[in-house]
């Protein structure tokens, strides 16, 4: 399914990053949708834009394992890296 989302995503994103060259060459584009992956891919290989993609099933992971170890989610703690 990130495939198929990513043929609609990708063009958009990528007119976002040419107005973003245009307009505010410095600027960072924070990509909060899916797929997270493919879309930071797309503008790595076809811009000279600085992005980062956000990832929001982190917390939504973390819940559910707070849930099946027992433990009050507010009490987990966890560390958190990407590329």
């Amino acid at each position: 399914m990130g495939f198929f989302y990513g043929t609609r995503h990708v063009p958009v994103i990528l007119d976002i990053c040419r107005d973003m060259a245009e307009l505010c060459p410095d600027a960072w584009l924070l990509s909060y949708t899916n797929p997270m992956a493919i879309i930071c891919w797309a503008v790595n290989d076809y811009t000279k834009n600085k992005n980062v993609g956000l990832c929001h099933s982190v917390q939504g992971t973390a819940s559910e394992l707070a849930k099946y170890l027992g433990v009050p989610y507010d009490e987990l703690s966890y560390w958190v890296a990407g590329h």
